[in-house]
């Protein structure tokens, strides 16, 4: 089996620009590059094909609990779909103020 080539920075730059240097779900600046389409299926990096994801919204997609057409809507309109108040975001101003 080999090993997935790491994604390039060219390419990188690309998708955080695109996506706001964020999670296209909550915003989190602390994030992890998705595959819109899976990895196995793919075989590539292409930047129109990936996205930005929080290690929790990573996680819930990856597990099918998060809806991948919510996270292509998310992608494609560069904002995020949850208002701040119902995202589990750690840089909330109420997680802030109650830490």
């Amino acid at each position: 089996m080999n090993a997935r080539p790491p994604i390039p920075e060219e390419t990188k730059r690309v998708v955080r620009q695109r996506c706001g240097f964020g999670c296209v779900i909550c915003g989190s600046p602390i994030y992890e590059y998705d595959h819109l389409v899976d990895w196995s299926t793919t075989h590539h990096h292409k930047a129109d094909e990936l996205t930005l994801l929080c290690s929790q919204h990573h996680t819930v997609k990856t597990k099918k609990l998060l809806p991948a057409d919510k996270v292509e809507a998310a992608n494609s309109k560069h904002t995020t779909w949850l208002p701040a108040s119902q995202h589990p975001n750690p840089f909330t101003t109420a997680a802030i103020i109650s830490s």
